[in-house]
């Protein structure tokens, strides 16, 4: 009677230990339950891809669209002369990159200025080596407007995975460690770039 019992206990932990998971995910999967996972950027719904032009950087080297392959581009979008505050962001993105550790090649730095160069583009080019500055980017940056917020104007973070899709937004002003852990969550899970 003892071995009985025992039988028909280690059958009923078999048992639940192959049904229980499928049981389960049928569960889960029949009121379609997600799991809430935060970003601190705005989420493109679905990814929006976008169409590069030829466009040349401030060191007048071509930058086309298999310049955007293979790589992540965090993209800062301003008008030519944004003072103080575009300083204070291109700084931001260069301590951002800089903190991506072992990842660090994985991501490329892009500004997009709609204009002509800032009159003190000499000085944020020596400041900013590894910054790859598109003047004169209007037809790509009217591409990355959102509703009510034109691209050009609004000084916002932009990223762009490898195939070309634009992924998130960030606002003026962003948290830096929120957008940090955007990046690390992005590349550790991403076989791209």
């Amino acid at each position: 009677m003892n071995s009985q019992r025992k039988g028909r206990l280690q059958l009923l932990l078999l048992v639940m230990v192959f049904v229980l998971p499928v049981l389960a995910v049928v569960v889960l999967h029949s009121t379609d339950w997600r799991p809430d996972g935060k970003s601190y950027g705005e989420l493109f719904q679905p990814p929006r891809q976008l169409t590069f032009p030829s466009l040349s950087t401030s060191g007048h080297q071509s930058f086309d669209a298999a310049s955007w392959q293979g790589h992540w581009h965090l993209v800062y979008v301003s008008a030519q002369e944004c003072g103080r505050s575009c300083g204070a962001d291109l700084h931001m993105l260069r301590q951002l990159h800089a903190s991506l550790g072992k990842e660090i090649d994985r991501l490329q730095r892009v500004w997009l200025i709609s204009d002509s160069l800032p009159t003190d583009i000499a000085n944020i080019e020596n400041q900013y080596q590894d910054l790859v500055i598109l003047p004169q980017s209007r037809a790509l940056i009217a591409q990355f407007d959102l509703p009510h917020i034109p691209a050009a104007d609004s000084r916002r973070i932009y990223l762009v995975d490898p195939l070309g899709h634009l992924v998130m937004s960030y606002p003026p002003n962003s948290n830096p460690y929120g957008i940090r852990k955007d990046l690390m969550r992005l590349l550790s899970y991403s076989w791209a770039g």
